[in-house]
């Protein structure tokens, strides 16, 4: 944490500590292989073996997808209830609510926790695919001009994800910077090698990288959404 006061002549700087310990964020290598048979290859067409690889990326892809949405996903965020889950006001008045206490969260020094939007920045909500329509249907009341109700203070950017499960009724809305960190130290790389002794060809592809939550504060889960 940065101090920030009025220094005194002959004041030194008083300097936070910044540990590694506290900093360091591991990035595994995540990676997969597969051999192809030479007789395999000679008795198919080399688009067969083009397919194959084609495959391991996009499954390299949709496992570090998974595992980002799962971390983020996975913190117990404090909760926001809509109330009256069939009231398009209600729906805009919880999503206010919620991204209004991420905006002023505070540290114990009273210091702003996080990088928030401002009303001209748009923030993104996650919600289930099941779930998009009825979100599309508050955003666009919001937007009629002939709408009574609470407006919406903020830009929002609706994004629906198959990586939320179909039979929950949450959304979520997070911070824009500072408490969710995505490394990407090493972007997918693909190794190839013939394997004399096993009349074959290995293939593999390996990427670097990582996702953490620094803060269970960092997001709100805004439930009852039907």
């Amino acid at each position: 944490v940065w101090h920030w006061k009025e220094r005194k002549p002959g004041e030194p700087i008083k300097l936070a500590s910044v540990t590694g310990s506290d900093q360091y964020i591991a990035n595994p290598v995540w990676h997969a292989g597969a051999e192809i048979d030479r007789t395999w290859i000679d008795d198919n067409k080399i688009a067969r073996v083009e397919e194959i690889l084609r495959q391991g990326r996009e499954q390299g892809y949709e496992s570090l997808s998974k595992r980002a949405y799962e971390t983020l996903f996975a913190p117990n965020y404090p909760v926001v209830p809509v109330g009256s889950t069939k009231d398009i006001e209600n729906r805009i008045k919880a999503l206010n609510k919620a991204i209004d206490q991420l905006v002023r969260s505070k540290d114990s020094e009273g210091n702003k926790k996080f990088w928030c939007p401002s009303k001209n920045t748009p923030i993104i909500l996650y919600c289930p695919l099941e779930l998009e329509g009825v979100w599309e249907q508050a955003l666009k009341q919001n937007s009629n001009k002939d709408y009574k109700g609470e407006r919406l203070k903020y830009r929002v950017t609706l994004s629906s994800t198959e990586h939320l499960d179909a039979t929950i009724t949450s959304s979520y809305v997070f911070p824009a910077k500072k408490a969710h960190i995505f490394q990407d130290r090493m972007g997918m790389e693909r190794d190839s090698s013939k394997n004399h002794m096993a009349f074959g060809y290995e293939h593999s592809f390996h990427m670097r990288n990582n996702l953490a939550v620094l803060d269970s504060d960092a997001g709100r889960e805004i439930t009852g959404v039907v």
